[in-house]
């Protein structure tokens, strides 16, 4: 549908072009919401949380990932609700909450493990991993990280690995 293409441009200028981002955000939510198109919505405020997290506006952030969790429960998109779990975990770490990001994290593992997503499940290891080392906890944060290597292994994904290994 166009509001997917609207989405999937938005996510491209997530990077290079927020302002564009957003706007191409905006034009999802609108048509989405003329379209009545709830997974639509969701994945327009989870792009328009990436560009805010990009900028540092990490409460801006977090609320448009509160804000996709809202529709992506509607429709029981358990996928997408784990990914703005995730990310609103994120958000709290850079805002310097661990306790806050722990539990969002945990949130995200749990739909992960439910789902039976080994991917989802490796990444909240290394995400729970890098807060526990935050917190100075470097035990426990190396469990996370192992477990996070030895799934990552499993399904051989090289990028996760890597991204690990500078953790």
């Amino acid at each position: 549908t166009k509001v997917n293409l609207l989405n999937d441009i938005s996510k491209a200028y997530r990077d290079n072009s927020p302002d564009k981002s957003i706007d191409y955000a905006n034009k999802a939510i609108s048509l989405a919401e003329k379209l009545d198109y709830e997974k639509g919505i969701a994945n327009a405020r989870h792009n328009m949380g990436g560009v805010y997290l990009v900028q540092g506006e990490y409460l801006k952030a977090i609320k448009q990932y509160q804000q996709a969790i809202v529709f992506r429960k509607s429709i029981n998109d358990m996928d997408g609700i784990s990914s703005s779990f995730n990310n609103i975990g994120i958000g709290f770490k850079l805002l310097g909450n661990y306790d806050s990001a722990l539990v969002y994290h945990f949130r995200s593992f749990d739909i992960d493990k439910i789902l039976e997503n080994k991917k989802g499940i490796a990444y909240d290891y290394a995400n729970i991993g890098s807060i526990y080392k935050l917190k100075g906890d470097y035990q426990k944060a190396l469990g996370y990280f192992l477990q996070s290597t030895k799934i990552l292994e499993e399904i051989n994904d090289k990028y996760g690995m890597a991204a690990i290994t500078g953790n």
